[in-house]
């Protein structure tokens, strides 16, 4: 393999090469995403929700920094 040869004196005695390459370019869905996806708009939306409401409504300061690692 032409391969092996270019990487040789980068492998420890032993190893080799499995693949090189590129990955498959593009944007893959899998069947997951068919659930996660609008889970995750929709707890996207609920917590900038949050963080409206509570500024708005001039809520504690625990309560405007609890919605922060959500967003």
């Amino acid at each position: 393999m032409i391969i092996d040869t270019t990487f040789r004196s980068d492998l420890l005695p032993g190893e080799r090469v499995l693949w090189s390459g590129a990955p498959a370019r593009g944007l893959m869905f899998r069947a997951s995403d068919l659930l996660l996806l609008p889970f995750g708009v929709m707890f996207t939306a609920f917590s900038l929700f949050w963080e409206w409401m509570a500024i708005e409504n001039e809520a504690p300061l625990f309560f405007r920094f609890w919605g922060v690692p959500f967003v």
